[in-house]
């Protein structure tokens, strides 16, 4: 990423400098350092972005993990089947003749 924000920088500059002729664009020198400043402050909410999508891949791919996960479902499911047997028992039987 840090590549990336002085790639832009030196293009920034690069057009600035290399500009044709009868080209006066007057652009306050603020404008680059304000561009600048943008590009490293957003550099970090990228990172936070990627780190949190890589942990979540990790997590989805760990085995240790996944065996925690289906324990913790297994003991949730235990109170319905815990409290089904409190309740009543409906039975049908029947018989068919000829």
């Amino acid at each position: 990423m840090g590549t990336r924000i002085l790639e832009m920088t030196l293009l920034i500059s690069s057009l600035y400098r290399t500009r044709p002729p009868g080209f006066n664009l007057k652009i306050p020198q603020y404008t680059y350092s304000l561009l600048i400043a943008g590009m490293i402050l957003s550099a970090p909410l990228h990172a936070s972005d990627l780190m949190l999508s890589t942990y979540r891949e990790a997590l989805e791919g760990d085995a240790q993990y996944g065996a925690a996960r289906a324990a913790f479902q297994a003991a949730q499911e235990k109170l319905p089947q815990g409290r089904a047997g409190f309740l009543p028992n409906i039975t049908f039987t029947g018989n068919q003749r000829k």
